[in-house]
């Protein structure tokens, strides 16, 4: 995209992309969640998003060696493995993040409540 448009327009893209991301992450979490609060929600799409986007850039630097190397050794079987791993990597981040922030919101309230 920046090669054709510039980069301005690839800038824009991409923060359109993450707010994207951030909105779904958000709409996702208030519809599993109700209860909780928005700022744990906001901290957690936050993450997510972050970790999203991590996995983007994993996936465009690796992906396509991994793709083709385990096509050449192992056949079908080998490209749905690296397919399986680069959705392993998304599970994780959607699970890891909103446990992460909750985990460290909850250390952070027990921490100032043992604080005289």
């Amino acid at each position: 995209m920046r090669r054709d448009n510039g980069l301005l327009i690839a800038l824009l893209a991409l923060v359109g992309l993450l707010l994207l991301w951030f909105a779904a992450d958000m709409a996702g979490l208030r519809l599993l969640v109700p209860t909780v609060g928005t700022g744990l929600i906001a901290a957690s799409a936050a993450a997510s998003t972050l970790g999203r986007l991590g996995i983007a850039l994993w996936a465009a630097v690796y992906m396509p060696t991994s793709l083709s190397d385990q096509a050449a050794q192992f056949g079908p079987i080998g490209v749905t493995f690296a397919i399986f791993t680069y959705i392993l990597a998304g599970v994780i981040v959607y699970v890891g993040a909103p446990l992460t922030v909750t985990t460290w919101v909850q250390w952070r309230a027990d921490r100032q409540a043992a604080t005289p």
